[in-house]
């Protein structure tokens, strides 16, 4: 396996199974270990699988599959790739997670601060890194979010990039973590002019594939927009478009994965039933996960640095 497959095929939680060492407890799409690399006794050590990254908050320090291996056994990067290539870890899944048996503890979610964007570097860079930092300021409609998780006495503080939901919870995300705080649900943002008359809208699976179509001039700045935020709330996106009876067209941007077929095909079905045109623009975009990742490569080939 070269780099890219080991970071694709070899899960973070996988890998820290086989080494030794099971999640505490899982908190949005992250798992909390106690570091592998001290003794601790409240979980700082974060993975997401998701994103294949993990975060030492104890060391301030993260990285992929491939750093983690070269700091638990001190390797070189030659040394590590040989190996998961050498100790048969090719294609170890997530699979199902195993805890430690601890005490269950409720988290508790609160909001600390909300500022608009441009003074927290990291973030700056993070928006940068996805080719879209001059597109949110444009909008306005991200903002840094500061929060606290609590679990029974410990206290966890974090930040991201968030933006508001339609239940008013804000969807947060950030280089090492993406989750919601408070309500889930779907974001919208509908030009004042068009609400009586909603004629068409582009629909995303994700805030930053919006920015990234701004960025491509695939669409016009704030026009009629319904982000999913999770392919999971496409049912609830159906019962919102039928009280729009004026809808004459959707056009649906959703992720080149097996979950993004079928929110496509589900929104498809609810456009066929309404005799609603329907247009998957997911051919813009072959190839490629999303519409973020072909901005990312589209920028790469132009040179642009990132």
């Amino acid at each position: 396996m070269n780099i890219q497959q080991i970071k694709s095929q070899i899960s973070l939680s996988g890998y820290l199974k086989e080494q030794g060492y099971l999640p505490a407890r899982k908190i949005g799409v992250q798992l909390a270990y106690r570091s592998p690399f001290r003794k601790e006794e409240n979980p700082s050590f974060f993975v997401n699988d998701q994103k294949g990254v993990w975060y030492d908050h104890g060391e301030g320090k993260g990285g992929t599959v491939i750093d983690l291996a070269m700091q638990l056994h001190n390797l070189s990067l030659p040394e590590a790739m040989r190996h998961f290539n050498r100790d048969n870890f090719s294609k170890m899944g997530k699979g199902a997670y195993h805890f430690e048996k601890v005490k269950k503890e409720k988290a508790a979610v609160k909001v600390l601060k909300v500022q608009d964007l441009g003074e927290n570097q990291a973030l700056i860079d993070y928006l940068e890194s996805r080719g879209i930092y001059e597109e949110a300021i444009k909008i306005g409609l991200l903002k840094e979010i500061y929060y606290r998780i609590d679990i029974g006495d410990e206290e966890k503080h974090y930040f991201g990039v968030g933006w508001q939901n339609e239940a008013g919870g804000w969807e947060v995300s950030s280089k090492f973590s993406k989750m919601c705080l408070l309500s889930k649900d779907v974001s919208k943002w509908f030009r004042k002019d068009s609400t009586s008359k909603l004629e068409k809208i582009g629909v995303f699976e994700a805030m930053f594939d919006y920015l990234s179509a701004l960025k491509l001039n695939w669409i016009r700045e704030q026009g009629q927009i319904i982000v999913l935020n999770s392919t999971a709330l496409v049912s609830k996106l159906r019962e919102k478009l039928g009280k729009y009876t004026s809808l004459q067209k959707i056009e649906c941007y959703f992720d080149n994965d097996k979950s993004g077929d079928m929110a496509t095909k589900t929104l498809e079905l609810f456009a066929s039933e309404n005799k609603i045109q329907f247009e998957d623009m997911r051919g813009n975009y072959q190839g490629v996960k999303d519409v973020n990742e072909y901005l990312i490569s589209m920028n790469r080939k132009r040179g642009v640095a990132l």
